[in-house]
Formats: C-alpha cells, structure tokens, sequence
C-alpha cells in the first residue's frame, strides 16, 4: 500500500511493526473464521422465514432487521469471544510485530517472567489473571447469546428468486474488498518463499522435527 501511494504521488507511510501491525495480523487471520461462522448462522435461517419475508414484501433493511438481526446478534457474542481469547492469548504474531514494550501483552509477559526472569510466582500469577479475563468473557458472552429454538424446515437453503440486483452488487463488492485483504499478503509469502534456497529448507531436519511436533501438539489438543 505504501509504494501503491508513493506511486500515485501520495505521501503515506505504514510500518507493520508495533500495535497497528498487531491488530492488522490478528484481523488477517481472524476475518476468514469470523465470516464462515457468520455466514453458518445465516445458513440456519429457515427457508420458511425467508419465504414468508419474501410474501411480505421485506427486503432490504427490513430483511435484516427481523429475519437476519436476530440470527447474527445471538452469533456475534461468541464469536467476538472466541476471536478475543485468541488475540488475548497470541504470542508469535505479538513476537514478531511488537515493535517496543508499548506493544508487550501478558501472554510475552508470562515468556520474560519465565525465560529471562525465572520467576515462576510471577508468570503463575499472570496466567491465572489471562484465566479468569477469558474465563468471565465466555461466560458473559454465553449470557448474552441466548439460542433460538430448533425447529424442522422443509425449505433450506431457499433464497428469493426476486432478491435484487445491488445486493448481490454490494455482496460481491465486500468479498472482493476482503479478498484484497487477504489475498497479498498470502501471495507475497509464495513469492518469496518460492526461491533457490527451498529444497534447501525442505532438506533440513529441523524443519521436519518441528513440523511433526506441532502435528503431534495440534493432534492431541484436538482429540481431548
């Protein structure tokens, strides 16, 4: 974006580094997850629903409000909980984009107390403190999300075959939007991870040992 503006003559710079890089990682690699769950919960709407706000006429921000609102606002808590524990406890993007101490969280906090500190009391202590902030966002976010009844319906998946023209336009216009997001940054690392030097990477045993560690980890945390 930086040389975009430069070509064009503009004067704006953008250093990923520090607490806007931070936050601009953890929305890279939270978006995607947020909007699949989103989207599910708008997949539960029931085609009668749908087809009853098509028969009334509702389109728009009428759709929304009474159809789709109701879905979202019990999915949203959750979701922004889920999103929040996993920023509250990220310690490799904060690693590398912390930019100084005014970007130090407590999951790096518990890292120094342990790796250059040794002072286990201390690391403890910071643990049971991001334990109970998660701990009391889940269970205010389980409050304020209140399920819907489960029914059967006969017409899932139905959409209005009348839905119009500008909302498929807005629709396509905010996942291009996204995908401008998050498509770079993921071409950038292809392009410069593919070079002469990877079948030297892919060589290393490391590479493999850490791999098949974190295989093993991810495995294990799954299944319990």
């Amino acid at each position: 974006l930086a040389s975009l503006c430069q070509s064009l003559g503009l004067e704006w710079t953008f250093s990923p580094y520090g607490l806007q890089g931070i936050l601009l990682a953890h929305v890279f690699f939270n978006l995607p997850m947020a909007s699949r769950l989103l989207l599910q919960a708008l997949e539960n709407i029931p085609g009668e629903q749908r087809q009853l706000a098509a028969q009334l006429g509702m389109r728009s921000w009428h759709f929304f409000r009474f159809v789709e609102w109701p879905w979202l606002r019990r999915q949203i808590p959750p979701v922004a909980a889920l999103i929040f524990m996993l920023c509250f406890a990220s310690f490799a993007t904060v690693l590398s984009l912390g930019g100084g101490p005014q970007a130090t969280t407590i999951e790096l906090a518990i890292y120094q107390a342990l790796s250059y500190d040794y002072d286990p009391a201390r690391a403890a202590m910071l643990a049971l403190i991001q334990m109970v902030c998660c701990l009391g966002l889940v269970l205010l976010s389980q409050r304020l999300s209140k399920a819907i009844a489960p029914g059967t319906t006969l017409l899932q998946g139905w959409r209005d075959p009348d839905d119009r023209l500008h909302s498929r336009i807005c629709d396509t216009v905010l996942i291009v939007l996204a995908l401008l997001l998050l498509l770079p940054p993921l071409l950038a690392v292809i392009v410069d991870g593919v070079n002469r030097q990877l079948p030297e990477v892919l060589a290393q045993p490391v590479l493999w040992q850490a791999l098949w560690t974190s295989l093993r980890i991810a495995l294990a945390a799954g299944v319990l």
